[in-house]
């Protein structure tokens, strides 16, 4: 029987993790053992990363995630080799990117580089490429201006001890970080917002090499949380496009059902989809051929099951007061979880804008990009 998928997403993470940092520690060792000079390292540790396979090691996980998945979607062990090879050659995602494209997404040679040269530098203090790399990071991060700001009322604080305005500064910096940091409520965010906690905590005490190391360590946690959410949401989708694939054309199945995966633990789009009645099918089911965007977000991971005929009869439309009710019914807490504390109030007020209000809701749609039937079944 194919793993569950949030265990395979875990698994093949985890990996994508475990050799990414093998691979980072045996670079940094022959770097040292060869002696090689600061003019050198960055031609070297790049003629290094294509010698070890790195963006080979990249691709065949991510050809992984993408085939094992499609493959549990199906309800099989494996696909077809035509399938296989359609994934990896023709098929698009959201954002119209080959498979081609999505490896060098996640390959990230230049972010690999400077953490590198990071990792040789820790511990010698203000440094400009850690600071450049902390920068970086950090500027793609999710609290990105709070963060930036930060950080640099902190290096002039521990570069001017004594200056109350400079204190002041980090202080105020500080507040607006926090509120930021604490937005970050998502369970998949749980640690990255501890990284960013870190470098709150340290901004205050003015030392400059704690406070390099903390944001440090949140830039580098940053590159690494996009990597395994790269990983995982493309496995997802391979999923969610092999499960539609295979029902697409089967006529003893009319539709589908979402249902929350057994590690789902906040209040989210996912509970909207697996709870509402939008088509009058009952609570989370679908007409065959029509979905929201799957997965829901990132590091999604909810479970998708076919509707056999004679269980639930097929509706076309949804029926949006249905959605209505759904969200008006819901505790507070929830309710806010779902649209946001403004997006609440407004949909008290406005309850027929629900959908703009709603985090991270496309509208259901024809299913499209499947994988041909001929091809998946390697006929």
């Amino acid at each position: 029987m194919p793993l569950d998928i949030n265990v395979y997403i875990e698994r093949t993470t985890g990996f994508w993790t475990v050799q990414g940092a093998q691979l980072v520690t045996d670079i940094i060792a022959k770097v040292k053992a060869e002696r090689i000079t600061p003019d050198q390292l960055e031609t070297f540790i790049r003629a290094e990363l294509r010698r070890m396979g790195y963006r080979d090691l990249v691709k065949k996980t991510l050809a992984e995630a993408i085939t094992a998945s499609a493959a549990y979607g199906i309800g099989a062990v494996a696909i077809s080799a035509p399938a296989r090879k359609w994934l990896l050659e023709r098929a698009v995602n959201a954002d119209g990117l080959k498979f081609s494209a999505r490896v060098n997404n996640l390959a990230r040679t230049e972010e690999m580089i400077d953490y590198i040269k990071i990792a040789l530098k820790k511990g010698e203090g203000l440094k400009m490429a850690a600071q450049h790399l902390s920068d970086k990071g950090i500027q793609s991060a999710d609290v990105a201006k709070g963060m930036r700001e930060l950080t640099h009322a902190a290096r002039q604080a521990a570069a001017a001890a004594d200056d109350p305005l400079i204190a002041q500064n980090v202080r105020t910096a500080a507040g607006r970080a926090q509120r930021a940091v604490n937005r970050l409520v998502d369970p998949d965010k749980s640690k990255l917002r501890r990284a960013y906690q870190d470098v709150i905590d340290t901004a205050e005490t003015s030392k400059i090499k704690a406070i390099e190391k903390a944001a440090q360590y949140a830039a580098v946690f940053k590159e690494r949380y996009n990597a395994e959410r790269i990983i995982a949401t493309e496995s997802a989708r391979a999923y969610g496009k092999g499960f539609f694939s295979n029902i697409a054309d089967d006529d003893d199945i009319v539709g589908w059902r979402s249902v929350l995966n057994s590690a789902h633990k906040t209040t989210d789009i996912c509970d909207f989809w697996a709870s509402v009645d939008l088509f009058g099918m009952g609570p989370g089911c679908f007409p065959k051929g029509k979905a929201p965007d799957y997965p829901y977000h990132p590091f999604c991971a909810c479970t998708l099951r076919p509707i056999i005929a004679g269980d639930i009869e097929a509706k076309k439309k949804p029926i949006p007061e249905n959605a209505i009710e759904y969200l008006q019914e819901l505790p507070q807490q929830s309710q806010t979880q779902l649209l946001g504390k403004a997006g609440a109030e407004s949909f008290s007020e406005n309850p027929d804008q629900w959908t703009d209000y709603l985090k991270n809701y496309t509208p259901p749609k024809k299913i499209t990009g499947l994988i041909p039937g001929s091809v998946l079944h390697g006929e």
